[in-house]
């Protein structure tokens, strides 16, 4: 799992339009769907289908636009293997990220 959020950081570093918007939950939901997709190597598509939902929802849930209920999430991450730890990690990781950021300003 620290593999994959390492990775998850090195990509947002270097393409700024990876950078989610809209609350903590669903912006460390969206990065964390996002890598275990691509880890997966699934297309949205693919990943809608195996999650029973439509490719706009994983386009949201990637997105970090929030709205997503999290009976939807669970099914996405159902369908990606992602655990409850892989979950804590994310939003614990995000957090400290936050507690950084206020230090610089």
């Amino acid at each position: 799992m620290t593999d994959v959020l390492k990775w998850m950081d090195e990509m947002i570093e270097e393409h700024e339009v990876l950078k989610p918007s809209g609350n903590v939950i669903s912006q460390s939901f969206s990065v964390l769907i996002f890598a275990f997709r691509l880890k997966a190597k699934l297309t949205q598509q693919e990943l809608a289908d195996n999650a029973g939902v439509t490719v706009k929802t994983i386009h949201r849930a990637e997105g970090g636009s929030g709205g997503i209920t999290d009976k939807t999430y669970q099914k996405i991450f159902d369908a990606l293997a992602i655990t409850p730890e892989d979950m804590a990690d994310a939003l614990s990781k995000k957090s400290n990220a936050g507690e950084r950021d206020l230090v610089h300003y």
